[in-house]
């Protein structure tokens, strides 16, 4: 499938077995893909989706410190260093060594901030690594991804301050965000749900253990 790039092995695999069911069985596919997509996020941030934008198909690029610690590092961490010097995709490394997202994210920010990998070209696909390990938090998150500007950013933190201090009572940034309409309960529900869904591994998934 040439119209993925970067190339992620599983996906190149998965895409080429469905590509040969009957059209009406990809018809029943795209339905229901469509349908659970749509619940989940907007037509805007569906629109925007890119390869070189999406988490799981990047391939991390080892630096020539990261080469040179390759074999001197034997935890998951490691294991991850070797896996990009096979020019693995995330998608491949979390299948093939049952990760869940949050947990690769992980691993590849110990290996960009030792300076072992180079990180993303994409802002968003950087933003979402961080996000996805807990280094940054949602309003960050959404400046990255492009849906909010630092100016309503740091309107809405002021004020959550000012709630906090005036009423006494902690109102979450999602809902500030959206009272105030910088963004819509669908956006923030979405980014929630994904984030719950990164802390699940790939596993138990025939289809998938096949092609690896």
């Amino acid at each position: 499938m040439s119209s993925l790039t970067p190339t992620s092995h599983v996906a190149q695999q998965l895409l080429s077995n469905i590509m040969e069911l009957p059209l009406w069985v990809k018809q029943v596919i795209y339905l229901e893909l469509h349908r659970e997509l749509t619940e989940h996020f907007t037509a805007e941030t569906l629109q925007n989706l890119v390869p070189a934008d999406t988490i799981a198909f990047y391939t991390p690029k080892l630096t020539p410190e990261g080469e040179r610690v390759l074999l001197e590092i034997r935890d998951d961490v490691g294991r991850l260093l070797m896996e990009a010097k096979q020019r693995f995709t995330v998608l491949d490394m979390c299948l093939r060594n049952t990760w869940s997202l949050e947990t690769c994210c992980t691993l590849l920010m110990h290996g960009i901030t030792s300076q072992w990998l180079h990180p993303p070209a994409s802002v968003k696909a950087l933003g979402t690594i961080e996000y996805m390990a807990n280094r940054i938090r949602l309003g960050e998150y959404l400046v990255k991804m492009g849906r909010i500007s630092v100016d309503q950013l740091d309107q809405s933190l002021r004020t959550q301050q000012y709630i906090k201090e005036a009423l006494q009572e902690h109102t979450g940034l999602a809902n500030i965000l959206i009272n105030l309409g910088y963004i819509t309960r669908q956006d923030t529900e979405g980014i929630l749900f994904l984030k719950e869904e990164s802390r699940k591994p790939i596993e138990n998934l025939q289809i998938l253990e096949k092609l690896i």
